[in-house]
């Protein structure tokens, strides 16, 4: 009686660039022509590019010898990410361009107030999408005078946005918001 089951004692990723979040230990026995699935937590690195992950599984024969594991390198390209470029800042509006500089699309996109210092900006939030690789979206932000004159005003705005199945923010930017006439004097 001879079998060709194997015992995966313990699977990984190794790549010094990422954060791995999570192994697997005991992963239990696959057979001849059998698939196992391993899903993987990764953080990957701000920095641009294709990484090679290593994957590994650590494997024993029925009888507890250790057998000629599994060696297996999987692409990951990191590409870039969504900003956002002020075109237009008036005492009653602030025209925003939003920019995918990544590799793919975006989706479920959005541009937020994230701090507004000395002015009302509305609405908090202006639903954008889905943004194709490098395709831009402009946005708009209603300007409501500022509580109380000679203040100096400054909105920060945020992307939020869907890559894949990850959850993503841009970097903020801060908007100077122009004084009045009346302010100037």
């Amino acid at each position: 009686y001879y079998t060709m089951d194997a015992y995966i004692k313990e699977a990984y990723i190794v790549e010094h660039d990422f954060k791995v979040y999570n192994r697997y230990v005991s992963a239990g026995v696959i057979g001849p022509n059998e698939k196992v699935n391993f899903a993987f937590k990764i953080k990957a690195p701000l920095e641009e590019g294709i990484y090679m992950l290593k994957f590994i599984a650590d494997i024993e024969d029925t009888q507890g010898k250790s057998s000629k594991g599994i060696r297996y390198f999987i692409p990951v390209t990191v590409s870039g990410t969504v900003n956002i470029l002020p075109l237009e800042v008036s005492q009653d509006e602030v025209r925003l361009e939003v920019i995918n500089e990544g590799l793919s699309d975006v989706d479920r996109a959005y541009v937020v107030v994230s701090n507004a210092i000395g002015v009302e900006v509305q609405p908090e939030k202006v639903y954008i999408g889905k943004i194709k690789s490098g395709e831009s979206a402009i946005v708009i932000f209603n300007v409501i005078k500022a509580e109380e004159e000679g203040i100096s005003a400054n909105t920060f705005f945020k992307a939020v946005y869907k890559n894949g199945v990850n959850n993503h923010e841009s970097d903020r930017v801060c908007v100077r918001m122009p004084c009045s006439a009346e302010e100037e004097k």
